[in-house]
């Protein structure tokens, strides 16, 4: 079975929490959590958002076979679009359309002028949930409106924590993990969660909030 997805994105203003699904490729999900947060919001309500996102991811790819009588084409698009109807939701055009539309919809609601006034500090975080942990990749911001690997070499930071984690637990790592991100603003996001400075240990950041990997 497949880990359940989101992906967590931070700036000044906001953070969203918001579900992704699997079909071919990770992607957003329309019909999953989209969820805005003050950044500075309470651990146990990160925690629960980020349950809620994950709650709501899915697989909704093609079978093999499916994909390879596509491919020979035996299957037209029409077939596949009739037995997978939520596949057009996951094309690259429509996943680009519904990008665009969010940032206009973020530069209205929080009052940015620019695209890049809006995603100048913005931080990127990927999520995965198996049986037994949740992992997070704090990614590097590389270009306004680009995150990743910065040059094949250097691989975002993951932290792993158990999925039996408590609630505060959860949402303490949501937050350790944004601080982990590289590149734009980075520095800047990080000084505004932890405005004395990020513990050098997810564990020492858990014990100064009175918290514990077991609780």
């Amino acid at each position: 079975m497949r880990p359940k997805e989101a992906v967590i994105y931070c700036n000044e203003k906001f953070l969203r929490i918001l579900t992704c699904s699997y079909s071919g490729w990770s992607q957003g999900d329309p019909y999953g959590e989209d969820i805005y947060l003050n950044p500075l919001a309470d651990y146990k309500v990160i925690g629960e958002s980020l349950l809620k996102a994950l709650a709501k991811s899915r697989d909704v790819s093609i079978s093999e076979e499916d994909r390879q009588l596509y491919i020979d084409k035996k299957l037209t698009r029409e077939d596949i679009l009739k037995k997978y109807p939520d596949q057009e939701m996951f094309e690259i055009a429509a996943c680009m359309e519904r990008y665009k539309d969010w940032q206009q919809r973020m530069m209205k609601e929080y009052e940015y002028k620019t695209k890049t006034a809006l995603l100048k500090n913005m931080q990127h975080v990927s999520v995965e949930n198996d049986s037994d942990s949740i992992t997070f990749s704090s990614l590097w911001h590389l270009t306004t409106d680009s995150w990743g690997d910065p040059d094949g070499k250097t691989p975002s930071v993951e932290m792993k924590i158990a999925s039996t984690s408590s609630i505060e637990v959860i949402g303490a790592a949501v937050r350790y993990a944004i601080g982990n991100c590289q590149g734009k603003g980075a520095d800047f996001i990080r000084k505004l969660l932890f405005p004395d400075g990020q513990p050098e240990t997810f564990e020492q950041y858990l014990e100064s909030l009175g918290l514990s990997m077991k609780g």
